[in-house]
């Protein structure tokens, strides 16, 4: 939490390091490969094409007007496409997959999942699958950066290998997004990414904003199964909602 710490910032030679281990790893020695950056690591929806080697910087994808929410809790710790580099480096091909942590503190994807959704009168579920599917065409389409050593470039994540990053039950819905069940239902209907992960499994079953106690592998488990069932042609205002399906798997009552 140290923002002055030399752990606050990447060097060159450490990215260069990450990058060429894991295609030494992919291509010599045939291993899985996955990379799991914080958002503001990899942020694909970010249009300044700007990189960073600090990891001590404001989060300045939130606006202004809500910075202050920011502000009081003290908190600069994003980073700005330092994982882009890595990637663009050790090819995308390198990767198995690449988790985006959207758990990561007051990231692009809380903001615009409820901040910005509350202002527009969406509700939660709706705003956090539209937010999904944006990252997931934006990555598909490629983010530019202007990378050190290699000027501008554009950085892809193909679907097949993107992987959302959520957090259990520690997740407060302000500082760390806690995603929706409905959204889940909708996510592996909708959108066929290569699927999702949590942190962390200490926290399975705790509740950190007050809710009931969340046990988020159950959750992903159970929209895994609904997803086989025929509903891809369905609107996401039919799938169930959660009043009819909470802690129901029985498909004859779905």
């Amino acid at each position: 939490d140290d923002r002055e710490a030399p752990t606050s910032s990447f060097t060159i030679e450490t990215l260069d390091v990450m990058a060429d281990m894991s295609k030494t790893l992919k291509d010599k020695y045939g291993y899985i490969v996955s990379m799991a950056p914080a958002e503001s690591y990899l942020d694909v929806l970010a249009t300044d094409r700007r990189f960073s080697l600090d990891l001590n910087l404001f989060p300045t994808h939130w606006a202004k007007p809500d910075r202050h929410i920011v502000k009081d809790h003290n908190f600069a710790h994003a980073g700005r496409q330092c994982y882009a580099y890595v990637i663009h480096r050790a090819g995308i091909d390198t990767f198995d997959w690449v988790s985006i942590q959207l758990y990561e503190s007051f990231s692009r994807f809380v903001y615009e999942s409820t901040i910005v959704a509350e202002r527009d009168g969406d509700d939660t579920p709706t705003a956090q699958m539209d937010a999904l599917r944006r990252r997931a065409v934006a990555a598909f389409d490629g983010v530019d950066i202007e990378l050190p050593n290699y000027g501008r470039v554009k950085v892809h994540v193909p679907p097949w290998k993107l992987v959302w990053g959520f957090a259990n039950g520690w997740a407060d819905g302000t500082k760390v997004v806690r995603v929706d069940r409905r959204t889940l239902n909708r996510l592996f209907v909708r959108l066929k990414t290569r699927g999702v992960m949590f942190w962390t499994i200490e926290e399975e079953g705790s509740s950190g904003a007050g809710e009931e106690d969340l046990y988020l592998a159950r959750v992903i488990s159970e929209a895994l199964e609904r997803s086989e069932l025929d509903w891809h042609d369905l609107n996401d205002d039919i799938l169930p909602p959660e009043e009819e399906d909470a802690g129901n798997t029985d498909h004859d009552e779905l």
